[in-house]
């Protein structure tokens, strides 16, 4: 097959919140772009929430600013806590706005589709990334064949272009485990991020949009509870609430200080795919 001329100036490899991101930038500077994305549609669960002021300038650059400030639930302040009292606070001078990743996604996807039309093109997963004179051929399933003046990677931590180009990075494994459970609000603070430092283990919670809370619980193994598993959780030492039909995903982490199995009251669980508590765009820091 011959190669390809380049059709556009640059090809995004991965259709994320950073890739969505950079393609509306791009694009908003007049550039012509194409953005490959493996998945057909959004991921179902919520995966990383938090959008820090860096992020929410991002995403205001090209024009989401009022959209993500509707759809997200703002964290205006963070608290530790111990056996119900009250340890410590630290307010924040603009909020963290927590929003589910795949919103974040929708989002910008909506909005690259306004600037950008059939830009983002699902169902392509890239294969082959490789220079060519001054370009970039790109090929993969679905028919994928590409040719491009630059590319940016942008396909995560697995990244396979990343490794075809020579890319190198250094990995820094965590070495705590986390158990993290969507699920609804029933306490009475719903603007504060709580960590609550118990004997029993370390739970940290976040608010979400339309009522709902973030739960992070610390556990002593990997999760090996399948689907309709059960975690225990101190929930009397967060914020009074209780969540139920909830989801979870299991994660690597630093270490927090302390350690052991937290026991209580038992919610629903099941596992979702890893998702390391990053950015939900460039800049965007996680809560």
């Amino acid at each position: 097959m011959p190669e390809p001329g380049p059709s556009c100036d640059v090809a995004i490899v991965g259709g994320g919140p950073v890739g969505l991101l950079a393609g509306c930038l791009l694009a908003g500077h007049g550039l012509e772009i194409a953005v490959i994305e493996r998945r057909t549609t959004l991921s179902p669960h919520s995966r990383a929430i938090g959008i820090h002021p860096p992020g929410f300038a991002a995403l205001a650059a090209v024009g989401l600013g009022e959209a993500v400030d509707a759809a997200a639930a703002p964290i205006r302040s963070g608290a530790v806590v111990c056996r119900g009292r009250r340890l410590g606070g630290i307010g924040f001078s603009g909020p963290v706005r927590s929003l589910p990743q795949r919103e974040t996604e929708r989002l910008l996807a909506e909005r690259l589709a306004d600037i950008a039309p059939g830009a983002l093109r699902r169902g392509h997963d890239v294969r082959l990334v490789r220079e060519r004179g001054a370009g970039v051929v790109l090929a993969g399933t679905g028919g994928l064949h590409l040719g491009a003046r630059y590319a940016v990677i942008a396909d995560g931590v697995r990244s396979r272009s990343r490794a075809q180009l020579g890319i190198g990075w250094r990995r820094r494994p965590g070495s705590g485990h986390y158990v993290m459970a969507d699920g609804p609000d029933l306490g009475s603070v719903r603007e504060e991020a709580i960590i609550a430092l118990e004997p029993d283990g370390v739970v940290e919670s976040f608010p979400l949009p339309g009522g709902r809370r973030r739960w992070v619980v610390r556990l002593d193994a990997p999760w090996a509870g399948g689907e309709g598993g059960r975690v225990r959780m101190p929930w009397h030492a967060s914020s009074g609430s209780e969540p139920a039909s909830t989801r979870t995903s299991t994660n690597r982490a630093p270490s927090p200080s302390t350690s052991t199995s937290p026991p209580a009251s038992r919610a629903a669980a099941s596992p979702s795919s890893a998702t390391p508590r990053t950015s939900s765009a460039p800049s965007a820091g996680r809560a």
